[in-house]
């Protein structure tokens, strides 16, 4: 016999699941790892919190996501001896996994020395690749100068491993655990999640994003495509109509964007993607500033997480800072600064920021403006964190104005038109709910049903296969296979 609730719980999983995006890995984020297999065997290490962790609620190891991912290595990399460590540790963040000192909380039955650091179980297992997954349990606290420190102390080892990056996904929403059912929660994790997704694709590490795909199956939007649409202006706002009455810098020199919304309800002082475009009327003489995100000025985060605009001998010069480091990608352009009043864009969707001057003599084009005739400052790939935010344009001189002349918004952690694309297929109950036979906590930690519909697909459609390799055989084999369906011929004997 079985409920009305299994069987709905059956029915569900039965459902058909959206399509698999691409998943950006590919040997050249493999080339360590790789070299190891061509001598017949290599090293991986599992270094993360309980999601892929022996711990994680799970009844059959087999269904756990590390079991899969090892499983995908050894198909694509065949006759090779695989050796794994899954040195992964429940409740903790890539601070400690940083970190200098030694772990209160071990698993014994690995971690057996109290006086060793976590870091050097890793390095002493010499890995060839390890997979790094964290981020449910930082949230807003992730700290980003310690996980800069962690990637160098990976890539200073003697055998420097390839590296790829797990996409933290979201809790049940329901489950009142650690406040997983209040949004600061979920908007915690995908702060974290945001960040370390920019910073693989800005260096060019292979990462799995969970969190994308499980925003399509269970929530039916995809967290890296959203829509920015126009705000719409209003009467008594500082928004009142486009181009706005000229706004007047506050006294520490700051123009917020307006709690005007788009026609989905999105604010413009709480969106995660924009594309503002404004007038500056006594011109560009002091350095400007725009926040990327949420990240406050605190001693995890030296430096703000911001795009700056600076006057540098009558040209553009600009940089920006990940909330670690400043001065990023300092340049100084060869646009000049026209004179008096100057018209400027940017835009900031996922990873990509680009700046734009409009020539004055557009400007005729209509509002809301968009970039006629645009001169191109710069375009950058940046990391950011992935919370909402409210972005705030600062460096005007106090009794400066400034006009919007266009502002278009989009918030990628809400379901709204800006993003929907997709019909869920899959509920909290079927992620999460603890079965006796499947595993599950009911909060984070899924059951066998969802880690086989969340996290293996994002693996198995992860290329772990070697690079091939073009031998004067085998490309002798494939020209005389081209001309024998005549596609090319050999022109060389005549």
């Amino acid at each position: 016999m079985t409920s009305n609730a299994e069987d709905a719980t059956a029915a569900q999983l039965a459902a058909p699941t959206p399509y698999m995006f691409n998943i950006d890995i590919g040997p050249e984020h493999l080339i360590s790892f790789h070299r190891a297999c061509a001598t017949g065997k290599a090293t991986v290490v599992c270094f993360g919190d309980s999601i892929v962790s022996q711990q994680a609620d799970l009844i059959s190891p087999t269904e756990s996501p590390w079991f899969t991912f090892v499983q995908q290595l050894r198909a694509h990399n065949p006759g090779v001896a695989i050796t794994e460590h899954n040195y992964a540790i429940a409740g903790q963040v890539f601070a400690q996994m940083e970190s200098p000192l030694p772990l209160s909380h071990r698993p014994d039955w690995w971690y057996k020395d109290a006086a060793r650091t976590w870091f050097s179980y890793v390095a002493a297992a010499e890995p060839d690749l390890v997979f790094l997954y964290s981020g449910g349990n930082d949230g807003y606290g992730f700290n980003v100068a310690a996980f800069k420190s962690l990637i160098a102390q990976l890539r200073a080892l003697p055998k420097p491993p390839s590296l790829i990056f797990g996409i933290v996904y979201p809790p049940s929403r329901s489950s009142p655990v650690n406040h997983y059912h209040l949004k600061r929660t979920h908007d915690g994790i995908a702060f974290t999640a945001g960040w370390v997704r920019g910073y693989a694709k800005r260096h060019g590490y292979g990462f799995l994003d969970f969190m994308r795909w499980h925003n399509r199956c269970r929530d039916g939007f995809d967290s890296t495509e959203t829509t920015c649409t126009l705000v719409n202006p209003a009467p008594d706002t500082p928004l009142n109509w486009y181009p706005s009455a000229p706004i007047t810098a506050s006294p520490s020199g700051a123009v917020p964007f307006p709690a005007n919304t788009n026609e989905n309800g999105i604010p413009a002082n709480l969106v995660t993607d924009f594309y503002v475009n404004f007038t500056l009327h006594r011109g560009f003489k002091t350095p400007l500033s725009i926040n990327l995100s949420n990240a406050p000025r605190d001693p995890a985060r030296p430096a703000p997480n911001a795009f700056n605009l600076v006057p540098a001998g009558g040209r553009f010069r600009y940089y920006w800072s990940d909330a670690a480091d400043d001065f990023i990608d300092d340049t100084t352009s060869a646009v000049p600064i026209p004179e008096g009043p100057v018209t400027l864009s940017i835009a900031l969707k996922n990873e990509l920021l680009t700046c734009a001057l409009i020539p004055a003599e557009f400007l005729r084009m209509g509002f809301p403006l968009c970039e006629f005739g645009k001169i191109d400052i710069c375009a950058l790939s940046v990391i950011r964190f992935g919370a909402p935010f409210a972005p705030v344009i600062s460096g005007i001189p106090p009794g400066e104005t400034l006009s919007f002349n266009n502002i278009c918004v989009a918030d990628h952690t809400l379901v709204t038109p800006n993003n929907a694309r997709f019909t869920p297929v899959l509920t909290d109950a079927d992620i999460y709910t603890k079965l006796p036979n499947a595993g599950g906590s009911g909060a984070y930690h899924m059951n066998a049903y969802g880690v086989q519909k969340i996290m293996n697909p994002v693996i198995k459609s992860a290329n772990f296969r070697p690079p091939m390799t073009i031998t004067p055989e085998n490309l002798k084999t494939l020209l005389q296979a081209l001309q024998t369906q005549n596609i090319s011929r050999d022109e060389t004997r005549r």
